[in-house]
């Protein structure tokens, strides 16, 4: 695991919003993202991100963020 915390996520539609999602950054490039906080272990994954094929933007949430630590950039 590279890095886990709060982001926002656009749905896939048009007007969908922005909502605050908890999520892991694995070392293989895959995003994982829930609706809670991480904290249990049972929670399935709401869907995964796959950054080299398919992230566009990426933001944090300010309102659970005290110090927000930016993700390490992916070579290609």
């Amino acid at each position: 695991m590279l890095f886990q915390g709060w982001f926002l996520k656009k749905g896939q539609n048009k007007n969908d919003k922005w909502r605050p999602r908890f999520f892991v950054y694995w070392t293989s490039g895959i995003v994982q993202y829930f609706e809670s906080g991480g904290d249990n272990s049972n929670d399935k994954p709401l869907g995964e991100i796959n950054i080299a094929r398919d992230a566009k933007e990426i933001r944090y949430a300010s309102h659970s963020c005290a110090s927000c630590v930016a993700l390490p950039s992916r070579s290609r």
